[in-house]
């Protein structure tokens, strides 16, 4: 994974349950909060879908899930997409391509060098909710209901957008959709077909259809929540999000200037007939993965210091992943009294599971982990399943914050990633830090002043990134020597635009709040929306119960 061509990440974006973006998402984690919560009535009346009893026809014991917040705003301008099309396009659509603009000024990378570029596009996807509310009007539908639900445009919108021209595909393998997706765009580039591979995975929660079969499997939780490898696991809570990773082989990295978060190596296998019935996880075949993986890429097991695991919080699931987790780790780096243990965690117990997200969820935890140096705890464990046997391998549960070390003085640090899917799909990905980035280092110039450009494709996007930056320029851990080349050099520049100028961070803040003054002059007067009203004429054209479905959903 040291070598030049070793596959590397050097972007990353995401929209989690309680987090829009990587800051937040790391404040969910080390504070451990819990983003699962009461179906909202926004999404639908869930009183309507619910039955304690399992068994009841048309209906659903679930309660609680993990969302997104503001799951319906959307910048539509900023992708080119106009108000007609923008109301039929899947959430699922919204949320890559929010992320995929997160992940590529997060790596630097801008529109102008990707336009006409060989780069992939590889996005997980198993559901379309949004299909079966919004097409169930026959006489409603337009040509934008095709490009709109569609999940194979998901990853064509992305190629679209940005005139993308490598291979571009969405990938189903149910929960293990978006490893899978990120193992495709790492053989894509290990084969040639691509040169940079922009690849994750999304979940979008709109509709109660799928709880009820969900419920008659007794897969989800009853108490609507992922209590992974604990005695009170009783399945798994669902949630929606997007995850987005840009990968390329460490050699282009490196020419390219980019900053590279880890270097990943990937592995995919299935169950075939090894377990029945088909939705049963396989022992042999999770073991025979992880065999495959660390043969393939010489990384020595014993070095392994965290994995982040499938963890969805099932008495079935749990234990056979574990148990194999521990087995295989156990043979590979026997057990020593001067070792430490191998922390294990679920992001699950967070955000509930992605389900096709799931991969890329796991992934960005870790990342996250690596480079502030700490493991979180994996929430709701108290007491392990007592189908898992712990005392006899070099697993324990995170249950704290608690520092992670590097390997070796100035070395990263060494970790795993399990993603499952329900149809016996496996993935399993090795993430190593990558050492030898500076961040914040600062530079020897003879500039006076620096420039500091920021831009948005409407006023009001404009005056929040200026108040964005206001607030987190003394909190960034990079000088405003990086600050300026980045901004003027690594992002692209819309339409409305600001210059400041400073030689501190304090002039920086001080030129800032000089900006938002002068753009509250240019602000049009307010008005109050007016409130939206139903009329009816009352001469025949009505009927009993009409609009109805509407306060169902």
């Amino acid at each position: 994974m040291d070598d030049d061509n070793s596959i590397v990440i050097v972007g990353v974006g995401c929209k989690f349950p309680g987090a829009d973006n990587l800051d937040e998402f790391w404040r969910v984690l080390i504070e451990g909060e819990n983003h699962v919560i009461e179906i909202p009535r926004d999404r639908w009346n869930n009183d309507a879908f619910y039955h304690k009893d399992p068994n009841e026809p048309g209906k659903s014991y679930v309660t609680r899930a993990g969302f997104i917040k503001k799951y319906d705003e959307w910048d539509n301008k900023m992708f080119n997409v106009n108000e007609m099309e923008a109301a039929w396009v899947d959430p699922q659509q919204r949320y890559v391509l929010d992320c995929v603009h997160m992940a590529i000024e997060d790596g630097g990378i801008t529109k102008t060098v990707l336009n006409g570029s060989n780069t992939g596009v590889y996005i997980g996807v198993m559901n379309d909710d949004y299909k079966g509310s919004s097409n169930n009007d026959l006489n409603t539908m337009t040509n934008y209901s095709l490009t709109g639900t569609s999940p194979s445009i998901i990853s064509a919108r992305v190629s679209y957008t940005y005139n993308l021209l490598g291979p571009s595909m969405s990938i189903d393998t149910a929960c293990s959709s978006a490893l899978v997706a990120i193992h495709t765009a790492s053989q894509a580039l290990k084969s040639g077909d691509c040169e940079v591979a922009i690849c994750g995975g999304v979940n979008s929660i709109l509709y109660p259809d799928i709880f009820v079969p969900l419920s008659k499997a007794r897969m989800v939780s009853p108490t609507g929540q992922c209590q992974a490898f604990s005695d009170k696991a009783d399945g798994y809570a669902r949630g929606e999000g997007c995850g987005i990773v840009i990968l390329k082989t460490k050699k282009q990295a490196l020419l390219d200037g980019n900053k590279i978060w880890a270097a990943i190596a990937t592995g995919c296998n299935q169950d075939g007939r090894t377990t029945t019935p088909i939705t049963a996880p396989s022992s042999i075949q999770q073991r025979n993965l992880l065999l495959k993986v660390y043969s393939e890429t010489g990384v020595n097991p014993e070095d392994v210091q965290y994995i982040e695991a499938h963890g969805t919080g099932t008495p079935v699931g749990d234990p056979i992943e574990t148990n194999t987790l521990g087995k295989f780790f156990a043979e590979k780096a026997p057990v020593d009294d001067h070792q430490d243990n191998i922390l294990l965690g679920s992001v699950k117990t967070n955000i509930g599971h992605l389900e096709s997200a799931a991969g890329a969820a796991g992934l960005i935890k870790v990342l996250l982990m690596m480079t502030h140096g700490k493991i979180v705890p994996s929430l709701h464990f108290e007491k392990a399943n007592p189908n898992i046997d712990f005392d006899s391998y070099r697993l324990e549960v995170a249950r704290q914050i608690s520092p992670w070390p590097c390997l070796t003085q100035g070395g990263g640090r060494l970790s795993c990633v399990n993603s499952f899917g329900f149809g016996g799909t496996n993935s399993h990905a090795i993430v190593k830090q990558y050492s030898d980035v500076v961040f914040g280092e600062k530079t020897k110039t003879i500039k006076e002043k620096h420039i500091i450009a920021v831009s948005a494709t409407d006023l009001k996007s404009l005056e929040k990134n200026l108040i964005h930056l206001k607030q987190n320029i003394h909190k960034a851990k990079y000088c405003i020597e990086d600050i300026s080349y980045t901004s003027t050099c690594r992002r692209d520049h819309y339409t409305y635009r600001v210059a400041l100028h400073g030689n501190t961070k304090e002039d920086i803040a001080r030129n800032c709040k000089e900006q938002l003054q002068q753009l509250q002059s240019l602000k049009p007067p307010g008005f109050s929306k007016p409130n939206v009203v139903f009329v009816f004429c009352g001469v025949g054209t009505t009927w009993r119960g009409m609009c109805q479905e509407l306060l169902n959903y």
